[in-house]
C-alpha cells in the first residue's frame, strides 16, 4: 500500500468448488489529482485451499468492476487523505 493513496475493496473472488474466499480486489486511488487508480488482488485473507483456483486476470473482470472503480474515484475526491474509502459491499466474483 502506498502512503499517498486511499484503498477500497471493490470485489471479492470466491471459489466455485468450495465457496470460500480466494482474494479481495482492492482499488488504490492516488491522492494526486487525475492520477489513474490501480487494481490488485490481496490474498492475505484467503480461505480457499483449492490449489487450482486463482483470481481472474484483470482483462477478464466484469464491466461492473469498472463501474465500481469510477464510484471509488468519485468518493475519493471528498475523502480526507488518511481515510480508507468505504463504498458499497464488494462485488462477488466466482472463479
Amino acid at each position: 500500500m502506498s502512503a499517498a493513496a486511499r484503498l477500497s475493496d471493490v470485489g471479492a473472488a470466491s471459489c466455485r468448488r468450495c465457496g470460500r474466499l480466494v482474494a479481495m480486489l482492492r482499488a488504490e486511488v492516488p491522492l494526486v489529482p487525475r492520477a489513474s487508480p490501480s487494481l490488485y488482488w490481496a490474498d492475505s485473507m484467503r480461505e480457499c485451499r483449492c490449489e487450482t483456483t486463482l483470481p481472474p486476470r484483470p482483462s477478464s473482470l466484469p464491466s461492473s468492476i469498472r463501474v465500481r472503480l469510477r464510484e471509488v474515484v468519485a468518493a475519493s475526491a471528498g475523502a480526507r487523505p488518511w481515510e480508507q474509502l468505504v463504498t458499497r459491499e464488494p462485488l462477488e466474483i466466482l472463479v
